[in-house]
């Protein structure tokens, strides 16, 4: 596959992976949501919480926000990593 088209692979998968955070989690304090990722030894409670539109599902939104990403940023790097190849 040409050097180019692995880039613009990788990169898609990286703004994939920020999209799905940005639209299955809030980031805030001590919000009314489920807790997906908090900050530890922080008073009061901040991380990432569940947005309204899963269904306030702690599992679902770590899916979504946490699990997800990580796969696509995986295999972004392995993109990334074959450019040379």
């Amino acid at each position: 596959m040409h050097a180019a088209w692995r880039i613009g692979i990788g990169i898609t998968l990286v703004g994939l992976a920020v999209v799905l955070v940005l639209i299955s989690c809030r980031w805030g304090t001590d919000l009314d949501a489920e807790r997906v990722l908090m900050l530890p030894g922080i008073s009061p409670p901040t991380g990432l919480f569940a947005a309204e539109w899963t269904g306030s599902s702690p599992f679902f939104a770590m899916f979504l926000g946490i699990v997800m990403p990580v796969l696509l940023v995986t295999a972004a790097m392995w993109a990334f990593a074959r450019v040379r190849s």
